[in-house]
């Protein structure tokens, strides 16, 4: 859980760097079968999003927060150092 932690740590400082106090945002992963790329990559999303279409449809459905990752990587991997 420690990589997906300084992840978020990393997003963080993006965040604080590049967006406005007032900027609503979400971080975030994708997930299978909506993920394009197969390694553990995060995704910081300003809101509210405005892309239409199938990849607004996509983005609501495949998108989990850090959150759910963190505990299905819990739940999966219990031992793990992820």
């Amino acid at each position: 859980m420690h990589k997906v932690n300084r992840m978020v740590e990393v997003g963080n400082k993006m965040i604080e760097k590049y967006f406005s106090p007032q900027s609503q945002y979400r971080i975030g992963f994708m997930q299978p079968p909506f993920n394009t790329v197969e390694q553990l990559h995060m995704h910081i999303h300003t809101l509210p999003l405005t892309c239409g279409g199938l990849r607004a449809w996509a983005l609501s459905k495949a998108f989990i927060t850090v959150n759910q990752v963190l505990s299905k990587l819990t739940t999966n991997y219990p031992s793990s150092k992820l």
